[in-house]
């Protein structure tokens, strides 16, 4: 899977984008299915079988399904806005870690009885990410553009 962006010097940021999905086979790649984006697609993670990509400012979650014409689709099952630039996805269980460029990390919760992502906690430090990785259930690391690392928990008994 592979994520793209058509960036053009006159806009601050990417309006058109896709994501392709490829099959190996016999050291060969065959195009599966693309779906066109509106904006860069700066990071792809697999979350639960399906798909989930950072586009621009909004996180959205994709699953591949059966076109019409026979062959693969990539069909868009919600969307969770609410971010300036997201650059960074981790994932564990119905859980997702995001670096945002300039506000640091949050944690969605992805409900699948509703199929909604809804925002559970957040860092409100005004970090610019550089890197999330997930430690354990509850605590989160981040690194940003000062050199830094930082931990972040997450408070069970809020959630």
């Amino acid at each position: 899977v592979v994520g793209t962006a058509i960036a053009v010097p006159q806009e601050p940021e990417p309006t058109e984008g896709r994501v392709l999905v490829f099959e190996a086979s016999e050291r060969k790649l065959r195009l599966v299915t693309e779906k066109e984006v509106k904006g860069g697609t700066y990071n792809l993670n697999c979350f639960n079988g399906k798909l989930l990509a950072a586009v621009n400012s909004k996180i959205e979650l994709f699953r591949l399904a059966d076109s019409e014409t026979g062959g693969k689709e990539l069909v868009s099952e919600c969307v969770h806005r609410g971010h300036i630039l997201v650059l960074f996805l981790q994932s564990r269980g119905d859980f997702i870690v995001v670096g945002d460029l300039m506000r640091s990390i949050s944690l969605l919760t992805y409900k699948p009885v509703d199929g909604q992502i809804e925002e559970i906690a957040r860092d409100f430090n005004a970090n610019w990410m550089t890197g999330i990785e997930i430690l354990d259930d509850d605590t989160f690391i981040g690194a940003e553009n000062h050199y830094n690392l930082f931990t972040v928990r997450k408070n069970t008994d809020a959630t």
